[in-house]
């Protein structure tokens, strides 16, 4: 391709300055450092040495990690051990913010700051910052307009070929990201019912752009016309909010037919008999700790 940042010359490959180039060819990242010690061209830690007993690697100054992407997070980018079942979703929330800055065409970092940061924008800026901090990226056209870096190109091919087994083929983006941030529900709700069977369930859904709960009610649905009715709704903050609402009410499938008879006696009536329940399930001597979310009988609820 040509534009002004080229001289005119054809170069067949997207510019980085004005962010032009037909799609479908690979972004050509910022020429750092990196590279002089560095194949970019090469997943992130392809120098590290693995064990032949289990997967921790080391590195050339004998340093042993757990693994690849441990190596990155607290060797490289010197984090603080990761928690379990955070690391994952904080890997690919890495992933995707290197792939959004090696596109083709720029992402206002507003919507940027609503889809992988819930609306947050001081924390995308800080994010943002982060990453020009460790190299991964540095200044487009703005400031806020990250771009990837030849080092940031190697850390975003090492963490896609290292995904785990059940996202490898996922869309890299706010869908995965979801995914992981909800996908411990099948392992807290009850086991004894069967969602199929209820004739109301609580689904998560999006109300005009806003996260939401909304109380489904099936039971009239016919074979030729299955429609269903709405009878209870709330919405939500951040998509998180809402998700740490639904993991508490998954837990309590077996009162799911229960609450739906209050909600069509009014459903006002279930938001305070929710609230109720919600604010009693907190450990109030630890009132910072999240309530419980384990399944818990009917005989123990109201």
């Amino acid at each position: 391709m040509t534009c002004a940042h080229s001289g005119g010359r054809w170069t067949g490959v997207q510019c980085q300055h004005c962010r032009s180039g037909p799609i479908g060819y690979r972004p050509v990242p910022v020429p750092t450092v990196y590279a002089a010690t560095r194949d970019p061209d090469l997943p992130w830690g392809y120098w590290l040495r693995s064990s032949f007993t289990d997967d921790q690697v080391r590195d050339e100054d004998g340093n042993e990690w757990q693994s690849i992407r441990h190596a990155l997070w607290a060797g490289e980018l010197k984090m603080t051990a990761p928690l379990p079942g955070w690391f994952t979703e904080q890997m690919e929330l890495l992933l995707t913010a290197l792939s959004v800055a090696g596109r083709r065409v720029g992402t206002s970092p507003r919507e940027i700051a609503g889809d992988l940061f819930e609306g947050g924008f001081a924390i995308r800026a800080m994010y943002s910052s982060w990453l020009r901090a460790h190299g991964l990226t540095t200044e487009g056209n703005g400031a806020f307009d990250d771009v990837l870096t030849d080092k940031g190109w190697a850390v975003l091919l090492m963490l896609k070929v290292t995904r785990e087994d059940d996202i490898f083929s996922a869309p890299v983006g706010k869908q995965t990201l979801d995914l992981l941030r909800s996908r411990d529900l099948v392992e807290i709700a009850n086991p004894t019912v069967d969602l199929a069977t209820l004739p109301c369930i609580f689904m998560r859904e999006e109300i005009a752009s806003t996260p939401a709960i909304t109380l489904i009610d099936r039971s009239k649905a016919g074979k030729k016309m299955p429609l269903v009715s709405t009878i209870w709704s709330t919405t939500f903050g951040h998509t998180r909010e809402r998700d740490r609402f639904y993991a508490w009410l998954v837990a309590r499938t077996d009162r799911w037919n229960a609450w739906a008879k209050i909600a069509h006696r009014g459903a006002a009536g279930l938001s305070e008999h929710l609230l109720s329940l919600y604010v009693s399930s907190v450990d109030w001597c630890n009132p910072v700790a999240p309530p419980a979310l384990e399944y818990q009988p009917a005989e123990a609820q109201a």
